[in-house]
């Protein structure tokens, strides 16, 4: 209510600068008749400049101040824009749930899972489905291959020295959503870990 009172009286102060410009325009346009007139003494005619060079500076400093007064309405306006039932996008922001799992070949909508350096274990959708569901796929990109790395890890946790390093193949299963090399193929997804 308060905010409408407000949008309210600066309306009618926009209106009535715009009134205090027209007669100072009209001000102006007496003082141009003025001076076009034959006759005049030097003396007024400068007098006549001084008057249309403070009626300019007059009319500069309303236009200065409409312009202030459009601002202040237009951000009353966004104020109390109306809406649609909802809340501002600001306030509509809830805590983001976890997204679900997607299925198997669906979109990925799940994070890429990155083993536990500490205790590496293999992901146990390696021996979900049928055989035939577990296809190779060829990846845009490369990534490491999680056998290879579950490998790596084991070894260095048993502190070997110089594991073999993970390749990085471009191949993927399309069911399980993890990098395999060709080699681990068939050894992922047989054993249990």
């Amino acid at each position: 209510m308060n905010s409408t009172s407000d949008l309210d009286q600066v309306i009618d102060s926009i209106k009535q600068v715009e009134e205090d410009i027209r007669n100072v325009e009209a001000n102006i346009k007496a003082v141009d008749v003025e001076l076009k007139k034959d006759g005049l003494s030097e003396k007024d005619v400068d007098y006549y400049r001084e008057e249309k060079r403070q009626l300019r500076e007059e009319k500069r400093q309303l236009r200065e101040k409409e312009n202030k007064l459009r601002d202040e309405k237009m951000k009353l306006q966004e104020k109390e824009k109306p809406t649609d039932g909802r809340p501002p996008p600001k306030k509509t922001r809830h805590p983001v749930q976890p997204a679900m799992k997607s299925p198997p070949g669906g979109p990925g909508n799940t994070k890429r899972r990155r083993m536990s350096h500490t205790e590496p274990t293999l992901p146990p959708c390696r021996l979900e489905g049928n055989r035939s569901d577990h296809q190779i796929v060829i990846a845009p990109q490369q990534r490491r291959c999680i056998y290879c790395s579950y490998l790596f890890l084991l070894a260095k946790n048993e502190g070997k020295e110089d594991p073999p390093r993970p390749r990085e193949p471009s191949r993927k299963c399309l069911y399980c959503q993890v990098h395999i090399c060709k080699d681990h193929w068939d050894v992922f997804h047989s054993i249990r870990s």
